[in-house]
């Protein structure tokens, strides 16, 4: 399988450039990048098939050990075809980068040993632990890893931390996206310069980007002021009160159709009703997924509104048909 684009490191020149220089100087380095397999995605150049999880909206990561793709949602897994499904064209290419694709660029480019520490490849008993035991020899090597080395380790010779593809936590469809991305920047910039000066360096398409910024700037007490701000005038926690109604079926109209039933019982005047509508990600491991949100500046009325929901969702004759459940305080809205 060509890789596609043509072959070029994940990192840009001026990163490699600095990881190189941080070996040579005798100390080690971490990549970081939360995305696990060999490419999140792989298409065909000519009629630009994507390969899809049957069972969710997602596409397939392709790990190339292993020579399958596979969900990170629900686990299907398949064979990587040779040619196109659609247009039978051979010319199928990966796109993006992840651990197993990284590991293998830096690999190539650094003449010191590059450790992979992700859910992959720790799998085997103990092989994290003959990893952890390398790096604590305090030789110069390059880490390349995902949210397993955020926390809880100490690296003493680590003094280069390059973070990639932070982007997505900034851009969220969840409120709490930035926050969580904010603050597992701050936990992976802070692996590094424990004993010794150390550097951080982030790598973004969003460099100005007001809140990238803050949390580049490592200001989380301004980064936490700019996100109650906008929560303030959004009536988001901690100045509201949250409520999501969930259904799952195995089709969208039914689905659709019980909250949309529960959506028209009269509310608390305070509650605010959002949706129905469906889920971020409408498919997950087969079934179609909705959701109906409640809002209130208050608990006591959001609490007299959940009650009259649940009274009747258990008397709907549709409720037999689907899979439903009410969160408090959700904090996954995706």
């Amino acid at each position: 399988m060509a890789p596609w684009p043509p072959p070029a490191s994940h990192c840009s020149p001026s990163p490699l450039q600095a990881i190189k220089h941080c070996v040579e100087q005798g100390n080690q380095a971490l990549v970081f990048i939360n995305r696990r397999g060999y490419a999140p995605m792989i298409l065909c150049q000519d009629c630009g098939w994507q390969a899809e999880c049957r069972r969710c909206d997602s596409f397939l990561t392709w790990h190339r050990s292993e020579g399958s793709l596979r969900c990170h949602h629900c686990d299907y897994q398949q064979r990587v075809p040779s040619r196109c499904p659609d247009c039978g064209s051979s010319a199928i290419h990966e796109a993006g980068s992840g651990t197993e694709k990284l590991t293998e660029l830096l690999e190539q480019s650094i003449q010191v040993p590059v450790i992979r520490i992700d859910r992959d490849a720790t799998r085997r008993k103990g092989s994290l632990d003959a990893h952890l035991a390398t790096i604590q020899q305090g030789n110069p090597v390059v880490m390349v890893g995902t949210q397993m080395l955020a926390k809880g380790h100490h690296f003493p010779k680590l003094s280069l931390v390059v973070i990639l593809d932070m982007d997505a936590g900034f851009l969220s469809a969840d409120f709490r996206g930035p926050e969580q991305a904010a603050q597992l920047l701050l936990q992976v910039a802070g692996r590094s310069g424990r004993e010794n000066q150390g550097r951080v360096l982030l790598q973004t398409r969003h460099p100005d980007h007001p809140l990238l910024q803050l949390a580049a700037s490592g200001d989380y007490p301004a980064l936490a002021s700019a996100l109650l701000e906008e929560r303030k005038m959004a009536g988001l926690p901690p100045f509201g009160h949250l409520a999501l109604f969930r259904c799952e079926a195995m089709s969208m109209n039914k689905a659709m159709e019980f909250l949309q039933q529960l959506a028209g019982i009269p509310l608390p005047p305070d509650v605010h009703l959002l949706g129905p509508v469906p889920a971020p990600m409408e498919r997950r491991a087969g079934r179609y997924r909705t959701q109906m949100l409640l809002q209130c500046t208050s608990r006591p009325p959001l609490h007299q509104a959940i009650s009259l929901l649940l009274e009747q969702a258990r008397t709907l004759p549709t409720a037999r048909q689907c899979r439903w459940h009410l969160d408090v305080d959700p904090i996954d809205m995706l």
